[in-house]
C-alpha cells in the first residue's frame, strides 16, 4: 500500500452587519492508502461483487456521528479524568440487561448510568429462549465471567414484536422469531381478551417479559450458579415510552425452588448432596428382621 497525504483548504465568507466581511479558512490534512501502481494486482474474483464505496452524501450523513464522539469523548474525558483509561483494562457491571433493540429503549441511559455499568444483550421483543446461542452465550459470560449480581429482562410497552404477533400477518423470516411470542399469546388468550382492545398489547407486553424472565432463570448457567452460592438475581421490567418510567412488575426470581421442578437440573452442588445423603444411609446399621412365632 501506498501512503498519499493531501490537504483540503475550505474558504468561509461572512458578511456581517456592520458591513465588513469575515474570511474563515479551514484546513484538513487527508490521508490515504492506496495500492501502488507497479505491484502486481490480484486477479478478480468474477463472483464477488465489487468492493463498496460510500457516496459523498453518505459520507456527509455519517460525518456528524463522528463529530458528535469526538465531542461526546472530549465532555466525557474532562468530566471523568481516567475513567475511560481504567474501564479499557478491564469491567465490573453487576448487571445484565435483557432488553429489546428498540431505539429508544438504551439501557444505561434510561437507568442514568455510565459505561460500564451494564452488560448487555438485546434483540426483538427481548425473547430468551433456549435455542438463541447469542443469548445464552451473553448470559454464560455474564454470570460466569463476569459474576453479575443481577439479570434485568425489561420489555417496553408498545413493543412492535409484540404488536406483530398478535397479527395475522406475515413479515417473512422474523415470523420464526415471534413464534415464542405468539406461544405466549395463545397460553394467556382468555386473559388477554377479557381486557379492553388498547390494554391487550400491553398486557402481552408484560407476559412475554414474564416468560423471558423464566426461562432465564431454568437455564443451566443461572442454576449452576445458585448451587455455587453465587449472589444472583432474575428480574422482570417493562419501560415506558411516554414518560421515560420503568414499571417493575415485582417479578424476581432468585433461587432453584422457586422454578417448576421439571426445569429443574441436577446441578453437580445437588448430586454431590445426593451421594452424600446415600452414603449416610448406607452406613447406618441394618434393624434385626423381627420373626413372628
Amino acid at each position: 500500500m501506498q501512503k498519499v497525504t493531501r490537504t483540503e483548504v475550505t474558504t468561509h465568507t461572512e458578511h456581517n452587519r456592520d458591513g465588513s466581511t469575515t474570511v474563515t479558512t479551514t484546513t484538513r490534512t487527508i490521508v490515504e492508502y492506496r495500492a501502488k501502481e507497479d505491484a502486481p494486482q490480484p486477479e478478480k474474483d468474477p463472483r464477488q461483487p465489487p468492493p463498496r464505496r460510500y457516496s459523498p452524501i453518505e459520507l456527509e450523513q455519517l460525518q456528524p456521528l463522528l463529530d458528535k464522539n469526538r465531542a461526546w469523548a472530549h465532555m466525557f474525558r474532562a468530566r471523568n479524568p481516567g475513567m475511560l483509561e481504567e474501564l479499557s483494562k478491564h469491567q465490573n457491571p453487576e448487571i445484565c440487561w435483557i432488553g429489546c433493540s428498540d431505539s429508544r429503549v438504551p439501557a444505561d441511559l434510561v437507568c442514568g448510568l455510565e459505561p460500564g455499568s451494564v452488560f448487555v444483550h438485546r434483540n426483538i421483543a427481548n425473547v430468551v429462549n433456549h435455542s438463541d446461542f447469542s443469548c445464552l452465550s451473553v448470559l454464560q459470560y455474564a454470570v460466569e465471567v463476569l459474576k453479575v449480581k443481577h439479570i434485568i429482562v425489561c420489555g417496553h410497552y408498545g413493543c412492535g414484536g409484540c404488536s406483530a404477533a398478535m397479527s395475522h400477518k406475515q413479515y417473512g423470516m422474523i415470523d420464526n422469531w415471534l413464534r415464542s411470542i405468539k406461544d405466549v399469546y395463545a397460553a394467556n388468550k382468555r386473559k388477554i381478551l377479557s381486557l379492553h382492545p388498547a390494554q391487550q398489547l400491553d398486557a402481552l407486553v408484560e407476559l412475554n417479559t414474564a416468560q423471558s424472565v423464566w426461562h432465564v432463570a431454568e437455564t443451566s448457567v443461572v442454576q449452576n450458579a445458585w448451587a455455587r452460592g453465587q449472589e444472583l438475581t432474575v428480574h422482570g421490567w417493562v419501560y415506558q415510552l411516554e414518560d421515560g418510567l420503568i414499571h417493575d412488575l415485582k417479578l424476581s426470581v432468585s433461587a432453584k425452588d422457586e422454578i417448576d421442578e421439571v426445569y429443574a437440573y441436577a446441578t453437580e452442588a445437588s448430586v454431590q448432596s445426593l451421594e452424600r445423603r446415600r452414603s449416610h444411609f448406607e452406613a447406618l446399621p441394618i434393624m434385626p428382621t423381627i420373626q413372628e412365632h
